[in-house]
């Protein structure tokens, strides 16, 4: 995000029709102007800004779960087809109990 604007920053001016002696109480018209309030700024969001938001946006759309996969499986356990691998699955296990193992140990650091 870039801001951009007036350098005047720093030091402060006294609004129109403000005195020190009337310091408490609002000018007449205490509406100010726009143009005399101070400096003026721009916002510009850069391009991977734009990009990241974008695939947020696309991400918050897309379903959590994959209903062609689950049907599939779904499909294969009924009909007594779907197997699994042992080894492979036992492996998976381990490594997700190693990596949460690690998360913790890393959190009461």
């Amino acid at each position: 995000m870039k801001i951009s604007g007036r350098k005047s920053v720093g030091r402060s001016t006294p609004m129109q029709g403000a005195s020190s002696r009337g310091a408490n109480r609002p000018p007449e018209d205490s509406t100010p102007k726009l143009d005399s309030i101070g400096p003026s700024f721009g916002v510009s969001i850069s391009g991977a800004s734009q990009l990241l938001a974008s695939a947020r946006t696309t991400i918050a759309t897309m379903p959590d779960v994959r209903i062609e996969r689950v049907d599939e499986v779904r499909l294969s356990l009924d009909d007594g087809s779907y197997h699994v691998e042992s080894r492979v699955l036992a492996k998976r296990m381990v490594d997700e109990a190693l990596r949460e193992s690690a998360r913790q140990g890393r959190r009461r650091s």
